[in-house]
């Protein structure tokens, strides 16, 4: 066995298995195949062994070197006291052959001996959650919007601020499929959905008219290519509609809060809004105690933990696009920015990850199966999957691994706050 160090976290590892191994291993799946096969002249499982080696040769050996691998790669990283951080790929030296020792060789990512700063007992100030009579009347007023009803405008005239305009639209030319309402109506609240060069194009229009005009798109918006752009687009008016908003009573508690006074239902909404405060900041507050440990260490970048988090954020993307029925093939055009856009973010992440990793090693943090059941099943929910077929796709893919890795950075994040000194801000 040989072991050469190639940076921090890279191992490359060579070893050589002993030609009778490797004969006993072909030995062994031969006779496999040996009971799975039938000939003319011979009853299932009787054909012979070399006719058998001969007719199946090159499937058995691969079926032999993966054996080799799987067994010999695991045990040599097990004595080598190397934990790998992914999967890795083995390449042999050469073909696997009766008679021969073979050497095989494959890179590591593991995990580094970092010089750790201190982090128990960090500093930090969080914000105490605090909530307006004037911001619960806002929230009060979002729930109106959520239950209001809509009647049709009848009279010849284009749509005003605050009611709802029903549309479809298309981008002219390669933007076509990425920038369209599709086979179903948009219905878009005026001068609060969309950007204002979009607003002031409909507010030309009646129902049952049409218009195509050149737009500026701003700089954030979210289809990557389109941002920044001046891109044609054909919009037509169907139908405007009036808000009605509902009275605030004991029926709208009711449906707000499942409470039977507009004051409980105050109180409810308040209470919420308190704890998703304390959540954010709780969340804040964790993410600048992370941000300030990794001002104090030089964290070495793991390529496959910088890919994963590229991926998320990509699928992330891609997602409503695809549930808007934007084809495949317009939508990876926007592919190379969006990757070289998330880039930073991912190798942050990436270090982030390293680092909670290192430390939960020395701290001997683990994770409970209760703790990852419970992320499984959220996940499988989410998916709407079966759980037992979402841990089998996971397990195939890789993703389970990468949920458990996930869940140890949150479990080690959650051990720094609780170590942290936490002072409120003013």
């Amino acid at each position: 066995m040989k072991i050469e160090t190639l940076n921090q976290i890279r191992r490359k590892i060579e070893l050589t298995i002993p030609a009778r191994e490797v004969d006993a291993v072909i030995d062994k799946v031969v006779a496999r195949y040996q009971s799975q096969t039938s000939r003319k002249g011979f009853r299932k499982g009787k054909v012979l062994l070399k006719s058998i080696e001969s007719r199946f040769r090159n499937e058995i050996m691969a079926q032999a070197g993966e054996l080799l691998y799987n067994q010999h790669a695991g045990a040599v990283l097990k004595k080598a006291k190397l934990s790998p951080l992914n999967r890795f790929q083995v390449s042999a030296a050469g073909p696997i052959e009766r008679g021969k020792d073979l050497t095989f060789s494959f890179v590591v990512e593991v995990l580094p001996e970092l010089d750790l700063p201190k982090y128990k007992g960090m500093k930090i100030r969080q914000k105490t959650p605090t909530i307006t009579d004037a911001k619960v009347d806002e929230l009060v007023a979002a729930y109106q919007e959520e239950f209001s009803t809509l009647e049709p405008i009848t009279e010849p005239r284009g749509p005003e601020k605050g009611e709802v305009a029903e549309i479809v639209f298309m981008a002219d030319g390669d933007f076509a499929s990425l920038f369209t309402s599709g086979d179903t109506p948009f219905q878009m609240t005026m001068g609060k959905d969309f950007f204002d060069s979009f607003d002031a194009l409909i507010y030309t229009l009646k129902p049952g008219e049409t218009r195509t005009e050149t737009l500026d798109f701003p700089d954030d918006f979210h289809i990557l290519e389109m941002a920044g752009q001046s891109v044609s687009v054909q919009v037509t008016l169907k139908v405007i509609y009036q808000k009605t908003l509902p009275q605030v009573d004991e029926a709208f508690a009711m449906k707000v809060a499942n409470v039977s006074s507009v004051e409980q239902m105050h109180e409810n909404i308040k209470q919420r809004q308190l704890a998703r405060l304390e959540r954010e900041y709780n969340q804040e507050a964790k993410q600048r105690l992370v941000k300030n440990l990794l001002e104090k260490i030089d964290v070495p970048l793991v390529p496959s933990f910088v890919r994963h988090h590229i991926n998320k954020a990509v699928a992330s993307h891609f997602k409503p696009l695809k549930a808007a029925g934007v084809p495949w093939e317009e939508a990876k055009k926007q592919l190379p920015a969006l990757e070289k856009k998330q880039k930073p973010f991912a190798e942050n992440a990436a270090k982030v990850q390293l680092l909670m990793m290192c430390i939960a090693m020395k701290e001997k943090i683990t994770l409970s199966e209760e703790i990852v059941g419970k992320r499984i099943y959220e996940l499988a929910a989410r998916d709407k999957k079966d759980v037992k077929d979402f841990i089998i796709q996971a397990q195939k893919s890789g993703r389970f691994s990468q949920i458990k890795k996930d869940l140890m950075v949150e479990q080690v994040i959650n051990f720094l706050y609780n170590q942290a000194c936490i002072t409120p801000a003013a």
